[in-house]
């Protein structure tokens, strides 16, 4: 990883299945629920979720502005890879489905990324900014996700 990479991880785990957390995280009807400051579509490319369909989605007010992501892999009931660009970074985003013999399963998000502008004072402003505001988002997605798993999605069989 370049010098220059970061990288945030958390993960937790759920009630379900790895097949059902995927099919939530593929849903982009469901985006909106839980990733962290999504608001709506702009437009999609390709069939989603298969390798190199994008998606560009616009945030709240205040947050990340136009955000595209591109399918960079997608094993399904396994992981999910996106490249993700917006006005302040670029990265990858990985997350990883595992059952576990309890009848749950865990998901990790991983976050790899690299400012876009670079400064005197940027690795201060990414250690005690940027860094803690992407593992607080991190949070509320996994647990909106947990949420939005354990609701039942008629056209999720």
């Amino acid at each position: 990883m370049h010098p220059s990479v970061k990288a945030v991880s958390l993960s937790s785990e759920y009630k379900g299945s790895a097949a059902g957390a995927d099919a939530v995280w593929s849903d982009l009807e469901l985006w909106p629920r839980f990733i962290d400051g999504f608001d709506h579509v702009v437009r999609t490319t390709g069939s989603w979720p298969e390798v190199g369909a994008t998606l560009t989605w616009e945030s709240r007010g205040g947050g990340r502005g136009t955000v595209v992501e591109r399918v960079v892999e997608h094993q399904p009931a396994e992981r999910f890879r996106f490249g993700f660009e917006d006005t302040q970074m670029v990265g990858e985003r990985e997350v990883l489905f595992e059952d576990v013999d309890d009848g749950g399963v865990i998901i990790q998000v991983s976050l790899s990324y690299e400012l876009r502008k670079r400064g005197p004072l940027a690795a201060v402003t990414e250690l005690f900014f940027i860094r803690s505001a992407l593992l607080d988002a991190l949070k509320r997605e996994l647990e909106s996700f947990g949420h939005e798993l354990e609701v039942p999605h008629p056209h999720h069989s």
